[in-house]
């Protein structure tokens, strides 16, 4: 076996220690640090959810890229789920998010384009209040964090 050199070894003592039991670096300043990440993510996410429900609520029309989804939201809400409809899917990401949107719209049917992106603004917080949740439990939980963040500016409203 080889050993290590001792810059090697210096590098290797320089990674912040994790606590024993749970895995998270001990450094008051890592974990102040991962405290304001958080606090900033929690705070973008509502600032987030806030646009996403004026934009339902004020922009009551096909925008962005509706045109393209709305077609497979009116079918699976037409027709349900069956061996045809799946055949008809005309998007790539497949049916999942669709199915989702189409219940939405069964149960809210009076406006098929707000109850389309209410579902998925829906999905987003489910996805959202998992990660925040559950983060903090994760050997790096700042990269969850960056993860939402990510999404949160990817993320179109249909």
């Amino acid at each position: 076996m080889a050993e290590l050199s001792s810059e090697q070894a210096t590098r290797i003592e320089s990674i912040p220690k994790a606590g024993s039991a749970s895995g998270h670096s001990t450094s008051p300043s890592h974990q102040a640090s991962i405290r304001n990440y958080r606090s900033l993510t929690v705070l973008l996410f509502i600032l987030n959810t806030l646009s996403a429900l004026l934009f339902i609520l004020f922009v009551n029309h096909v925008a962005y890229d509706d045109a393209n989804h709305l077609p497979d939201v009116h079918r699976y809400a037409r027709e349900g789920v069956s061996a045809n409809s799946i055949r008809a899917h005309i998007n790539a990401p497949g049916p999942t998010a669709y199915l989702w949107m189409a219940v939405a719209v069964r149960m809210f049917p009076g406006n098929e384009l707000r109850s389309a992106r209410a579902a998925i603004l829906v999905s987003w917080l489910l996805l959202g209040a998992g990660i925040l949740a559950a983060a903090r439990y994760t050997r790096f939980p700042s990269f969850w964090y960056a993860a939402l963040l990510s999404q949160s500016e990817s993320r179109g409203e249909f």
